[in-house]
């Protein structure tokens, strides 16, 4: 692994467990991201700077990535996700695996506000206003 030191777009980390307790993942996904960083190839990790939106990990060799780490779920690489057995889903060129708590920071913030998914209606679907009762079906 690469040693922890700053540049002005990333900052590199000596481990995954490092960069790890910098990011912005919820503890609820903490042992799920831990298994895709066990699971990808990877010699290199750092956090953009400016958003502090993923974990990415890649290695030297590779001028690509292998994987992000999101706040609520981790993209890889095609060619790498077998390696993930039954956690990856097919998602284009890509591979995500979804976390068990899903939210994302929010564009352009350090560490901060965090958008929740609204709850929606369980019958017909439509996203509950704040008073939690449906305008639409009364559900």
């Amino acid at each position: 692994m690469s040693d922890t030191r700053d540049t002005a777009k990333r900052k590199y980390y000596a481990s995954f467990e490092a960069a790890l307790a910098d990011s912005n993942v919820p503890l609820e996904n903490v042992d799920i991201a831990r298994q895709v960083a066990a699971a990808i190839p990877h010699d290199t990790v750092y956090i953009p700077q400016q958003t502090k939106a993923y974990v990415a990990l890649r290695t030297a060799s590779e001028r690509r990535l292998s994987a992000t780490i999101l706040a609520g779920h981790a993209w890889v690489r095609s060619d790498l996700a077998p390696l993930l057995g039954d956690l990856a889903e097919h998602q284009g060129n890509w591979w995500g695996v979804p976390f068990p708590v899903r939210r994302e920071v929010e564009r352009g913030s350090a560490r901060g506000a965090v958008s929740l998914a609204a709850p929606v209606c369980g019958d017909c679907f439509v996203q509950l206003p704040v008073t939690g009762i449906c305008d639409n079906c009364d559900g």
